[in-house]
């Protein structure tokens, strides 16, 4: 089943070009389409809300306005649905987006430690997993607040995604975890987004004392 689901974070933050460091063909993102859209195009889901969430990588409205905002398309969602190469298009710019973003902030100190609430080693994959179902805030606060956690109305954690999607390549056809030269997670060029300041989790999540 369609996993959940993509939520934005503060339109601010969402200025920049992408630097292309994450690869569509990657381990990483395959598992992750698998499971948010089990790897179809025209795969949609609308939660209790009315809020939809479209294509292979459940795409919402508040993360398709920071794209158009960052790239002066002007794409809706039923073109997203209705077309796979804007769905690339879009999901380039959203993965390496928040990689950027990870990098900009800081959040890469991170990684290498173990996540108290998944048990898991903290790398790149599993930063973009968290921050794709819960928006770079969710992600930051979930970093930075051992008190925090939070799931989708699914019930999905942020944790279990950690866990799930860490030490994925975030390369293209390649396998294990995505190293730089001095056998460390890579992380991309710095770009010039804006520093993030707020938390948007969206209206999927429901926040928690303990981990889930």
């Amino acid at each position: 089943p369609i996993n959940a689901l993509l939520a934005g974070f503060d339109p601010q933050a969402a200025q920049a070009e992408s630097t292309g460091s994450i690869a569509l063909d990657s381990d990483f993102i395959s598992k992750l389409r698998g499971s948010e859209s089990s790897g179809k195009t025209s795969a949609e889901y609308k939660d209790k809300k009315g809020n939809r969430f479209v294509g292979l990588d459940q795409i919402g409205s508040p993360r398709l306005k920071d794209f158009n905002r960052a790239t002066g398309n002007n794409y809706t969602q039923n073109e997203l649905k209705e077309d796979a190469t804007k769905q690339e298009e879009v999901a380039s710019w959203h993965y390496n987006n928040h990689a950027d973003n990870i990098k900009k902030q800081g959040l890469d100190r991170f990684i290498g430690q173990i996540d108290p609430k998944s048990g898991a080693e903290i790398t790149l994959s599993g930063m973009l997993a968290v921050a794709h179902l819960g928006g770079f805030g969710g992600l930051q606060k979930y970093l930075t607040d051992q008190a925090y956690t939070a799931k989708d109305e699914l019930g999905t954690s942020l944790s279990k995604y950690m866990k799930k999607f860490s030490g994925l390549s975030v390369e293209g056809e390649s396998s294990g975890p995505d190293l730089d030269s001095q056998g460390r997670p890579f992380i991309g060029p710095e770009a010039g987004a804006e520093v993030i300041q707020g938390d948007m989790l969206g209206s999927v999540f429901e926040a928690g004392k303990q981990a889930l």
